[in-house]
């Protein structure tokens, strides 16, 4: 039996090798992300796509654009700062089909 769908759970010291052996691409930028691009990646998000481990559709989070740039810039910023993310997002799931 063959499985054409899998799920692929990366945890963070997989994620931190993978990111130490990649070449640094000069041309991105190194500045603190701004509320504005965090306001138009949530515009950016595709509609009609299944919600993640949060399980927060892009249309709710759409909906309330502002507020939820906001929060999310602080939290961003919080990150960028001290280098230290929430627990929640040591865990990625990769879906390939």
């Amino acid at each position: 039996m063959r499985l054409s769908n899998c799920v692929v759970v990366l945890h963070s010291n997989e994620l931190d090798n993978e990111a130490a052996s990649t070449p640094v691409d000069i041309s991105v930028s190194i500045d603190e992300p701004s509320v504005e691009e965090v306001y138009a990646a949530v515009k950016r998000l595709r509609n009609g796509r299944a919600p993640g481990p949060d399980v927060i559709p892009p249309e709710l989070l759409k909906c309330a654009i502002h507020p939820v740039a906001h929060s999310l810039h602080s939290i961003f910023l919080s990150v960028w700062r001290t280098g230290k993310m929430p627990t929640d997002w040591k865990a990625g799931i990769i879906v390939t089909l």
